[in-house]
């Protein structure tokens, strides 16, 4: 199973995160900034799974992201998101703020990706906590290791992210996973880690 992770950037002035997870558990990173870098990155790679930690869908009955619209009655925040704030995880309402720009970014991508063929997930932008990890090389690499994951080069903060992303995506695969949301408006997925 090949899978990547994708820590999407607002825009393609910062660069995007993009990391390979494949069947052998080696791992390569990228950074990247415009849509089609990701989408090359991404064709050239054959994922089985793509999992992206930013909002991919929007919430019921919102069918843009535009404040003057009529739809924006039905809210700006999925259930995918009450429920994962309500458990404690760290989490931005998809339509509010600067995550506006994100998340119509990440639709459009989401959308192309299906449209060729791919599955793709939706991950918290908060990955990198929940595996256990923090931004920072040194005490970072024991970590990884508990998830089967060996990284010999020095991560920037979004190649990390991107590849606690990827790491996530391996537990879905793994069945070992639980989802917040709905049919409706999609999940947001989360691994479902092993007792210590």
């Amino acid at each position: 199973m090949t899978i990547v992770g994708i820590d999407l950037a607002i825009n393609p002035r910062s660069e995007t995160g993009l990391a390979i997870i494949d069947n052998s558990g080696v791992v390569s990173t990228q950074l990247l900034r415009t849509d089609m870098e990701i989408v090359d990155a991404v064709m050239e790679s054959g994922p089985d799974l793509i999992a992206i930690n930013a909002p991919i869908s929007l919430p019921k009955g919102r069918d843009c992201l535009e404040y003057n619209c009529a739809c924006r009655r039905h809210g700006s925040i999925r259930q995918s998101e009450r429920q994962l704030l309500k458990a404690g995880v760290h989490v931005f309402p998809c339509c509010l703020g600067k995550m506006r720009s994100l998340t119509k970014r990440a639709i459009a991508l989401r959308r192309y990706m299906e449209e060729v063929g791919f599955h793709v997930i939706e991950v918290p932008g908060s990955s990198t906590e929940l595996l256990g990890l923090r931004h920072q090389n040194g005490g970072t690499r024991a970590a990884l290791r508990a998830h089967g994951v060996v990284v010999k080069t020095e991560l920037v903060e979004s190649e990390l992210d991107a590849l606690t992303t990827a790491l996530i995506g391996k537990y879905y695969l793994s069945d070992r996973f639980t989802s917040f949301g709905s049919p409706d408006e999609g999940f947001i997925i989360l691994p479902r880690l092993p007792e210590e």
